[in-house]
């Protein structure tokens, strides 16, 4: 057979192939991933022990920072930028506009207060590293233990700005923020503890959270199944 002809037949059949795959990715999305210590255990971001749980939630939530993948600094996240005062001790931060949960809603600058609030309290965020991301803030031993309920440090001064006061300053504060548990979270969604462990409502403003997740299943292999992008 001519090489003209097995070219021919070669083109056919990946042609075909492509007429059989696509409608059964167009009905369902799945993001496939190995965790290396296991299954996650919880989706809440508060909730954060283990690597496996690190691999799913960084595909859904965000913070206020991320970090660039190939230098490792802090780069804007949900946060678009951000003022330090000359000595080091007054963050401000300007959220990023049309930046929406999951569930549709725009997050404002009360999920960021409720989301630090809640990962300072103990009785409700479980993490190992809540000390690493908010020790340096005012107020945080207030709320950590049980004296106060909000950080006195952390304010609204409109519905897209932030400011965080620090006791001392920490240059290591914007990089703590691109931590897992400092994602910005809806009060909404954590009503039910056990249901928000299992599907979680997080955001993705541009494009690197998966998505709007259906479900998940645990398994030998964890599974993110029918993520929609969102916009």
């Amino acid at each position: 057979m001519s090489q003209r002809k097995w070219l021919f037949i070669v083109l056919l059949l990946c042609l075909a192939a492509v007429s059989v795959v696509a409608p059964v990715a167009a009905q369902q999305k799945v993001l496939r991933m190995a965790l290396q210590e296991g299954d996650a255990n919880s989706l809440d971001p508060q909730a954060y022990q283990t690597l496996g749980e690190f691999q799913v939630l960084s595909n859904v939530y965000e913070g206020l920072t991320l970090y660039d993948p190939k230098t490792l600094e802090p780069i804007p996240g949900i946060a678009e930028k951000w003022d330090v005062s000359s000595d080091g001790l007054k963050y401000t931060f300007h959220l990023r506009k049309g930046v929406k949960f999951h569930n549709g809603r725009e997050v404002t600058a009360d999920d960021v207060l409720f989301s630090f609030n809640r990962l300072a309290d103990p009785k409700q965020a479980t993490t190992y590293a809540t000390s690493l991301i908010l020790g340096s803030v005012v107020g945080f031993n207030d709320v950590n233990t049980g004296a106060a309920t909000e950080m006195s440090g952390v304010k609204a001064l409109d519905p897209t700005t932030v400011e965080i006061t620090l006791a001392q300053p920490d240059s290591s504060f914007l990089a703590q923020l691109t931590m897992v548990p400092a994602s910005i979270i809806p009060k909404e969604a954590t009503t039910d503890s056990q249901q928000f462990a299992e599907k979680p409502v997080g955001t993705a403003f541009r494009g690197q959270g998966m998505g709007t997740p259906r479900s998940y299943y645990a398994g030998c292999q964890s599974r993110l199944l029918g993520w929609q992008t969102a916009n």
